[in-house]
């Protein structure tokens, strides 16, 4: 039988490295569930990661900076799909049923606490804004695909419109707590951008 080197199973120091920050977030992120991020610290943080502050200071400055690295990946697992979709040629039916579903399918107690952090902390509302300009963005180009005669003025005030609708009516949704009235309020919403969506298709 071949002898095992010392380094046989060891991880490569970049594995060790990322598996220490997913430790550390997932700790971050279960804390949130339980708790206001101002209540959150480095040593709260350590202590349900089992890890020590020193540990943690490798990876992270602070606990804001592990809350930002937080936001980018909730961010992404929004903002890259919904960008595809918009893109995608679908049908307006099934690109606003789907992109409603992604608004609203972060709905846990420390997604809602994340999401109100990153727009209200100066420290962290360029992602809200990088975020809110990618989807922006998808969306003036889908409408222009759609329909190029569209004079750019109208494209841009209509999109940013409807853009902040379909915000506005995620938050609603996820803050009400009655199920039937979800579910009526995620139909209302889906309907109110697909009639939004066909207006501005329609060949000027």
């Amino acid at each position: 039988m071949p002898s095992q080197g010392i380094f046989d199973g060891m991880m490569p120091n970049q594995t060790r490295a990322q598996a220490a920050r997913r430790k550390i977030l997932n700790a971050t992120y279960a804390l949130l569930g339980e708790r206001a991020p101002a209540e959150i610290d480095m040593a709260a943080i350590a202590g349900r990661a089992g890890m020590t502050a020193v540990e943690i200071h490798r990876h992270f400055a602070g606990s804001m900076e592990i809350f930002r690295a937080l936001a980018e990946q909730a961010m992404e697992t929004v903002d890259g799909p919904l960008e595809d979709m918009l893109l995608s040629g679908a049908s307006l039916q099934w690109l606003t049923e789907h992109a409603v579903g992604l608004l609203i399918a972060n709905n846990t107690v420390a997604d809602r606490r994340l999401l109100e952090l990153v727009r209200s902390s100066q420290d962290l509302v360029d992602i809200w804004t990088l975020s809110r300009a990618r989807v922006v963005g998808a969306l003036t180009v889908a409408v222009q695909a759609r329909n190029p005669r569209l004079p750019e003025p109208v494209r841009q005030a209509a999109v940013l419109v409807l853009a902040q609708a379909m915000i506005s009516g995620a938050d609603a949704i996820l803050s009400c707590e009655d199920g039937e009235q979800r579910l009526f309020m995620q139909r209302e919403l889906v309907a109110m951008g697909v009639a939004y969506l066909e207006k501005l298709m329609v060949r000027t």
